[in-house]
């Protein structure tokens, strides 16, 4: 089912590719060692959804595989790529080093254009506080922008010159990360010296917040108010509530379909305080809905 789901959705024009960890300490052969990382002991592994081939995605990555092959191979697939590169691996490129361009100033960029196996790759090293290598099979130095940075000597921000292709890196090598900063949030947490376990509960975790991203892009193209958006903590809670309160669901009711009652439902929340009803999923499921007596007199749930 959740297979389905993903393969239902359609991937973004602009994808980025990256590594993402597991903190794991029991006993497994994919556990790797890393002391610069806040947790030493992880499980490695990459993050991407399938794409389609020869439908010209742009993907985005980092130099931890970047060649030069790699780009001529995905540009005779079909894909425009972009990411930064290890000056080692591109053979025959002689670039100005750090020192060299530092005496140059802050924003400073040299490109080399070369053609392999009849497609066009382009490096582009470019200065800020160190330098910044990357190779692209599509993307160019121009236009050139101006960003704001620190000046440390000066005591305020300046403007430097950066060019297009590192805009263009920055602006969508994020997605990754941006799913990083969301799963240490509200994370499902267990104690378990199984490996396949944390796996299988981060992928539950790296699942409900693609759904909530989702949500949120949904939500966004909607009139609905900002207020009635979900923020994660709900949403997860909603979710953890329909799956622990779905039951089977019976055949579909004889007769003339009922009226949708949701706007009068919100409607009366407004007016004043109410027991907040269940989720519709649940309301509509048509299983385990018994009356709950009580010795109070309370405000009927429903509208009206």
């Amino acid at each position: 089912m959740v297979t389905s789901k993903v393969s239902s959705t359609l991937p973004a024009e602009k994808l980025s590719i990256d590594e993402q960890i597991v903190p794991f300490k029991g006993c497994s052969r994919l556990r790797t060692f890393n002391p610069k990382k806040p947790k030493k002991w992880v499980t490695r592994y990459l993050c991407c959804q399938p794409i389609p081939r020869g439908v010209w995605h742009k993907v985005y990555f980092d130099n931890w595989f970047n060649s030069p092959l790699l780009h001529v191979a995905l540009w005779k697939q079909g894909f425009c790529s972009i990411g930064t590169v290890r000056l080692n691996r591109v053979s025959g490129c002689s670039m100005p080093s750090d020192t060299q361009m530092k005496k140059s100033g802050r924003g400073t960029s040299v490109i080399q254009v070369a053609e392999m196996d009849d497609v066009e790759l382009r490096v582009v090293k470019w200065h800020d506080n160190r330098g910044v290598t990357l190779l692209s099979n599509f993307a160019a130095p121009e236009p050139q922008n101006t960003v704001k940075r620190w000046d440390s000597k000066r005591k305020k921000r300046i403007d430097i010159v950066c060019p297009s292709i590192v805009m263009i890196y920055n602006k969508f090598m994020g997605g990754v990360d941006l799913l990083d900063s969301l799963l240490p949030l509200y994370i499902i947490s267990l104690r378990s010296k199984k490996w396949y376990h944390k796996l299988l509960w981060h992928f539950m975790d790296m699942l409900l917040i693609q759904a909530w991203l989702l949500y949120i892009r949904d939500f966004d193209l909607t009139d609905a108010p900002r207020k009635a958006k979900l923020p994660l903590l709900m949403f997860k809670l909603e979710v953890a509530n329909c799956l622990l309160q779905k039951g089977k669901s019976i055949g579909t009711k004889r007769g003339r379909p009922s009226v949708d009652v949701e706007e009068l439902y919100k409607e009366k929340a407004k007016r004043g305080p109410t027991v907040k009803i269940p989720a519709k999923p649940i309301r509509t499921d048509k299983y385990d809905h018994f009356p709950d007596f009580g010795e109070k007199k309370g405000r009927c749930k429903n509208p009206g």
